[in-house]
């Protein structure tokens, strides 16, 4: 359904018995969140763990249950939804998150890029080492938003903006029924969209536009990062 790599799609699609949806996250879009309260609905109860555990998520998998899900993608009464971002706050806050202020997420990461994890790559040092992998190499934190979702492939119902997250995702709780209240849950939010201006240099601007250019045509983003 998505062209990708099997264990990618396995863990970025999330749904559950009882509800027709089919939820596709989209790391550093709000996925903690969504995923938080989907997790809750599913089970009734508080979240306790790691909402990013596939193994211990109650949410399923593409291959937990591959015949119940075909039926339900199949269904075209199925709600089937993502959210996404603008390139140029999505590239900034994963740069900030997995490699400028967390050490243990830039330990992990910092070998996929050729960085050493003892040393925070510059900002633009990161941006040129992502334009030099393809999206099948990428990490799916800075893989394009159009790699993960496929949007020309996989026909979604709803695909929200993560600058207008509250009242999209509201909303699109209400319609499946979902009665949990949206808290903040994220240890992963860095404030990018607020830190634009200082890490937007020219250069910036330059390689996010030809790392993520689908991403701006696909999602209807400007090109100017003052215009989120």
């Amino acid at each position: 359904m998505f062209a990708n790599r099997p264990a990618t799609a396995n863990y970025l699609v999330h749904w559950t018995r009882g509800r027709n949806y089919i939820y596709v996250e989209t790391p550093k879009v709000a996925c903690t969140t969504i995923k938080h309260d989907l997790q809750m609905d599913a089970t009734g109860e508080p979240v306790t763990g790691n909402v990013h555990d596939r193994d211990a998520s109650p949410l399923l998998r593409i291959t937990d249950a591959p015949g119940e899900f075909k039926a339900l993608n199949d269904d075209p009464d199925t709600f089937k939804f993502c959210f996404v971002r603008n390139p140029f706050s999505r590239a900034l806050s994963c740069y900030l998150d997995k490699f400028a202020t967390n050490e243990w997420e830039r330990q992990r990461l910092s070998g996929q890029l050729g960085f050493d994890p003892e040393t925070p790559p510059t900002f633009i040092e990161f941006l040129e080492a992502v334009r030099a992998q393809d999206d099948m190499e990428r990490d799916i934190h800075w893989a394009t938003q159009t790699f993960l979702l496929r949007p020309r492939r996989y026909k979604y119902s709803f695909i929200g903006r993560f600058e207008l997250f509250g009242p999209q995702f509201e909303s699109i709780k209400a319609f499946l029924g979902i009665n949990v209240p949206s808290r903040n849950v994220s240890r992963h939010a860095t404030g990018a969209s607020g830190k634009l201006d200082e890490f937007m240099t020219e250069n910036a601007v330059s390689l996010i536009k030809e790392i993520y250019e689908l991403d701006f045509h696909n999602f209807g983003y400007g090109w100017s990062h003052k215009l989120l």
